[in-house]
C-alpha cells in the first residue's frame, strides 16, 4: 500500500496527471463550442489567410508533408519501432508506441463518428477527404507517434531528447498546418487532434509507469 501511494505521488505521475487533467477538460470545452457554434471565431481567420497565400511551392510541399500523418506511413514505422523495442527486451516502451499510437488513432475515430462535424466547406479543398473533421486524424496520429517516441527516446536515450524534441516539432507542425493549407481541417479540428493524443498518450504513460514501478 506505501509503494502504491509512493507511486501515485511521484513527480512524474504528478506531471502526467497535471497534463491528462488539464487536456481532457481543454478538449471537452473546445468539443462543446464546436458543438454549438459549428465554426468557431479563429477557424475562418486562418483559413482564409491560407487560402489567400497559396502558391505552386507550398501546394506540393504541403501535399507531400501531409502524407507524414497518415496511418499508412505511420503504421509500418510503428510497428518496425515496436519490433526493435521487443527484439532488445524494452518492453514497457513497446507497448507505449504500440497502445499509445493505435489507441490514440481508434480514440480519434470514436469521437468523430460521435461529434460528426462536417469538413470545411470555405474554400475549395486541394486534397480528397472522407469522414467527419472533428478531432483531426492526421494531427491526433503524429502527435500522438511523436510524443510516445521522445517519451521512449527519453527513458531510454536521454542524450537525445532535445535534439529529437526539436525533429519531431517540426514534423508535428508540418502535418498540422498542411491540414489547414489543404483546406480539409478547421484549425479548431487541429487542436482537438492534438488534445486527443496527449490526453491519450499521457495516460497511457501514466499506465505503464505506474504499473511498472508496483512490480
Amino acid at each position: 500500500m506505501k509503494k502504491l501511494i509512493q507511486c501515485y505521488f511521484s513527480t512524474t505521475i504528478l506531471s502526467y496527471s497535471m497534463v491528462i487533467m488539464g487536456g481532457t477538460v481543454l478538449f471537452i470545452a473546445l468539443a462543446q463550442q464546436v458543438h454549438q457554434y459549428g465554426e468557431l471565431w479563429f477557424d475562418t481567420i486562418i483559413l482564409t489567410f491560407f487560402a489567400e497565400h497559396r502558391t505552386w511551392v507550398l501546394d506540393n510541399f504541403f501535399l507531400w508533408i501531409t502524407w507524414a500523418g497518415s496511418g499508412f506511413v505511420l503504421l509500418p514505422l510503428g510497428i518496425v519501432i515496436l519490433g526493435i523495442l521487443i527484439r532488445y527486451r524494452h518492453y514497457p516502451e513497446a507497448i507505449l508506441i504500440g497502445i499509445g499510437f493505435s489507441g490514440a488513432s481508434l480514440m480519434n475515430l470514436a469521437l468523430k463518428a460521435f461529434i460528426v462535424r462536417e469538413r470545411p466547406l470555405l474554400f475549395p479543398p486541394l486534397e480528397e477527404y472522407g469522414g467527419f473533421a472533428f478531432p483531426s486524424g492526421h494531427t491526433a496520429q503524429i502527435t500522438a507517434f511523436a510524443l510516445s517516441v521522445f517519451l521512449i527516446i527519453h527513458r531510454l536515450r536521454p542524450r537525445w531528447q532535445w535534439p529529437t524534441a526539436i525533429l519531431l516539432t517540426i514534423l508535428v507542425l508540418c502535418v498540422s498546418t498542411s491540414r489547414l493549407y489543404l483546406q480539409v481541417h478547421y484549425p479548431s479540428d487541429i487542436l482537438g487532434g492534438f488534445l486527443v493524443a496527449l490526453v491519450w498518450v499521457f495516460s497511457t504513460a501514466a499506465l505503464i509507469r505506474i504499473t511498472t514501478q508496483l512490480e
